[in-house]
């Protein structure tokens, strides 16, 4: 599937990762959307959310890859997920990359996202669990317990 030319996700043209262009989408869906907060890898971002935080003064939170970090939203989402408690708007990137994603459990039972094959890609879940880990650390009064990612 071209998930491009589907509208589903975005084409950054160049060969690498312009994080100019993506701190302003970002702050254009601040701006559309009434968002509760941003999650984000800190690996080459913190001066973007930086800069995103003090533009908007919406919560950035750090969150690393590590399960130690990702396990609690993981489980929150599982947990969703089987009392049917959780929707999306049928985009087919992100279900393709949830079916490509595995619960990666360290010895401590926590567990974070990850793939069986490097050519996989599992973006939009970790997408996901990144807007579930600000999702409790930011929870929404009034706000139905279905989560709409």
């Amino acid at each position: 599937a071209d998930f491009v030319a589907a509208g589903e996700i975005q084409a950054i043209p160049g060969a690498a990762i312009d994080l100019e262009v993506i701190q302003q989408d970002l702050l254009e869906d601040a701006k559309t959307f009434e968002v509760l907060a941003f999650g984000f890898d800190p690996w080459q971002a913190q001066q973007m959310m930086g800069n995103i935080e003090r533009e908007t003064s919406i919560p950035c939170f750090e969150v690393r890859p590590t399960a130690a970090h990702m396990s609690e939203a993981c489980k929150e989402l599982q947990r969703r997920h089987v009392c049917g408690k959780l929707a999306h708007n049928g985009n087919q990137t992100l279900a393709w990359c949830v079916a490509n994603t595995v619960g990666l459990e360290d010895p401590g039972q926590n567990i974070k996202p990850s793939k069986t094959r490097n050519e996989l890609k599992i973006d939009l879940a970790v997408a996901m669990v990144q807007a579930a880990v600000c999702r409790l650390r930011v929870p929404e009064p009034g706000v139905p317990e279905i989560m709409i990612l």
